[in-house]
């Protein structure tokens, strides 16, 4: 029987990137954990964490696992985070909107992360203003700001959040999640295997999807007589439809969903920290 942790039907890697301090790490903390940490330090490297959630009854209960890697913003590590940008399927740009440098810089950040992902033209973008629970005295950077930069930048979603109280924050990767597996439906992105990275569009397919798949292929070759062979290592042209996923009513507000599994690491200066479940 699989265990929860391993019950997904797609791992889609996320990147969040900004300036130091904007709160990066307190938005992973906030949706892996379900907590905030006053006291988090700056990311030395890269952080990483993992949460399955479920996309609800609209989407036959799809489960994505959210595969997440949180950089540093120093410009000391900056090298080290291009080389997370590569193969990923969703970009969060993040700025504080207490501090207007931090949104001065989110041009070069985005600058950034198209040119050094190999996926940048099915790259979801999406723009975060954090740091709302300080809005009505220190916000120095207006919602309106926010979202025509991201009209004008062609960017896909624009919301404000707060890693503190949660506000926006499961509803960021709810809602990117949901537009990323739409785009699969379309056959916009391409999906990976389980164990293969070579299409780069930072999507891959899950044990539940291979599961169905072989499931699929049973019943063919009991019907025909004819055994159907399956390499779930090299299923880089999955897509969804195919395997009897569809899409109804398309649309990114929906609240019947749930989230099954979470955990985090850090990666800081080679050594690893294990935290979470």
């Amino acid at each position: 029987m699989m265990n929860q942790s391993a019950a997904y039907h797609y791992m889609f890697k996320y990147i969040i990137i900004g300036d130091s301090g904007v709160g990066k790490s307190c938005i992973l903390l906030q949706f892996t954990d379900d907590r905030f940490d006053s006291r988090s330090e700056c990311t030395i490297g890269v952080e990483f964490g993992t949460k399955t959630i479920d996309l609800g009854a609209k989407y036959n209960h799809i489960k994505i696992k959210t595969q997440i890697w949180d950089t540093a913003g120093q410009e000391a590590f900056r090298s080290i985070a291009r080389s997370y940008y590569r193969c990923s399927a969703c970009a969060f740009l993040v700025y504080d909107i207490t501090r207007r440098s931090t949104f001065e810089s989110v041009q070069t950040w985005l600058t950034d992360a198209l040119s050094n992902n190999s996926n940048h033209s099915q790259l979801i973008v999406v723009l975060i203003g954090n740091k709302t629970d300080l809005a009505k005295t220190q916000r120095q950077v207006s919602y309106k700001e926010g979202l025509e930069f991201a009209e004008k930048n062609k960017i896909h979603m624009f919301l404000e959040t707060s890693a503190k109280t949660a506000e926006n924050v499961y509803k960021a990767f709810l809602e990117s999640s949901e537009l990323i597996y739409k785009k699969i439906q379309a056959h916009e992105i391409m999906v990976g295997g389980m164990d293969d990275d070579v299409v780069g569009s930072g999507v891959r397919c899950g044990p539940l999807l291979m599961q169905h798949q072989t499931s699929m292929n049973s019943s063919s070759s009991s019907s025909s007589g004819t055994p159907i062979k399956t390499n779930p290592s090299n299923t880089n042209r999955i897509k969804g439809s195919e395997l009897g996923y569809t899409i109804r009513n398309p649309s990114s507000s929906n609240n019947n969903h749930s989230t099954t599994s979470s955990s985090s690491t850090c990666a800081c200066a080679g050594s690893r920290r294990e935290t979470g479940e």
